[in-house]
């Protein structure tokens, strides 16, 4: 996945100590700037990338203990293995209650215009303090933090970030089981050599993404000493003297050269375009607009990889690592679902003619346990291989009850009912 860090590492001649402690520090800023996110229910993107998709499949690596450990520490959770992305442009248009409907942009021409349909988001704001400005420097994926504190100069700042334009949009796990299923088809021999692993590997499918197109950054400071980018503005000129005599004039002069002086700044960052809204000696703040939107945060779903590279049953990855996945009562339908399914096959395996096989095929198709091209791939199997069709059949039965849902545990018998 092609991603960009929107911040800017201004670190220099420090001593280990310093090191060390500055460390510390951005991990504990880079950590509370997720935190904040994770308040609103979703799994911070760290750093941000504008190439994160509803539909984006990875693969888990990590044990489910280690991702937990990780994201408790550090916030959020890395994306491992990059698997592929589904394909859902036959899917139809995302209606939006009150604004119609809303069909996502490719991603390579995805401009602000295209975005101004999609679903509002609100996303909290994030404060933050600290002794030593290099650690916030490092340590937030914004651009306008280090600028901004280039401008203050100051060792003691206070500051916030607001996300002043959030969109959002996502679909449903119905919507997306087709083209998820379309996908498994021709890939479950790569999820079977991952299945071969002595630990349990997972697919995380991202069904919604939150969206930042703009960013307030705030920053005040404790102290009086003027910094950076044009410290001359600052020790000469503060917000409280645009009620004197010619006051307005000369903070609009300031402001336009300190303006043009950020337009220079953003040709050379990747971060989109910076514009001061407000400055003085010891309070700044920067409107940050990036040229297309960036994923903020998302959520996701993880699906265990079984044994033939088939997917078990769907599980929220902020459940999982919040700790309320129903593990237990997903295992328990597996194992009854997973019976019925080996009484069913147990028949199966005594058919001596294609028709039977078929026959049984058509009946799950009909309680909805195969898909119709599965069932439609069964027939054309056994009309040259009845073993083979026997087989996949029964793997079929298999993954479907690995799915680990009462409907599923229904569907599988009432097919087994339905059998002469």
């Amino acid at each position: 996945m092609a991603s960009f860090v929107l911040g800017v590492l201004l670190v220099v001649g420090l001593t280990c100590g310093c090191q060390h402690t500055m460390q510390r520090q951005a991990e504990r800023v880079a950590r509370d700037w997720c935190v904040t996110l994770r308040a609103s229910q979703v799994i911070p993107v760290y750093p941000l990338t504008e190439d994160l998709r509803p539909g984006d499949l990875f693969l888990v690596e990590s044990a489910l203990v280690d991702q937990r450990r990780f994201y408790g520490r550090q916030g959020y959770l890395p994306f491992e293995g990059y698997l592929g992305r589904l394909d859902l442009d036959r899917l139809p248009a995302l209606q939006a209650p009150g604004l119609g409907y809303f069909r996502p942009p490719p991603a390579s021409v995805a401009g602000p215009e295209f975005w101004a349909e999609a679903p509002l988001a609100c996303l909290p704001s994030y404060s933050f303090t600290t002794r030593s400005g290099q650690g916030v420097r490092a340590a937030f994926p914004v651009f306008g933090v280090p600028v901004g504190l280039s401008f203050l100069g100051e060792s003691a700042t206070a500051g916030s970030i607001t996300v002043t334009d959030a969109r959002t949009y996502g679909y449903d796990e119905a919507a997306l089981d087709g083209a998820l299923q379309a996908w498994l088809r021709e890939n479950r021999a790569l999820l079977a050599r991952h299945a071969a692993h002595p630990e349990p590997r997972f697919v995380r499918l991202v069904t919604r993404v939150y969206l930042a197109s703009a960013l307030e950054v705030t920053l005040r400071a404790a102290g009086t000493t003027a910094g950076g980018l044009d410290a001359g503005m600052a020790k000469s000129f503060a917000l409280d003297d645009v009620g004197s005599e010619g006051g307005v004039d000369r903070y609009t002069e300031a402001m336009d050269r300190l303006n043009d002086l950020l337009g220079r700044l953003s040709e050379q960052a990747p971060g989109g375009s910076l514009r001061a809204l407000a400055a003085s000696a010891r309070s700044i703040t920067l409107n940050q607009r990036f040229p297309r939107p960036v994923a903020i945060g998302y959520l996701a779903r993880e699906y265990q990889i079984l044994p033939g590279g088939g997917l078990g049953p769907s599980v929220s990855t902020l459940d999982l690592l919040e700790g309320r996945s129903a593990g237990a009562e997903i295992r328990r339908e597996q194992n009854e679902a997973a019976a019925i399914a080996g009484e069913i096959g147990g028949r199966i395996a005594g058919y001596g003619v294609a028709a039977e096989v078929v026959r049984v095929a058509e009946f799950a198709a009909g309680a909805g346990v195969l898909a119709r091209a599965e069932q439609e791939e069964i027939a054309r199997v056994a009309a040259g291989d009845l073993r083979r069709a026997k087989i996949e059949l029964q793997n079929l039965l298999l993954d479907f009850a690995a799915g680990g849902s009462r409907k599923n545990t229904c569907r599988l018998n009432d097919l087994l009912e339905a059998l002469p």
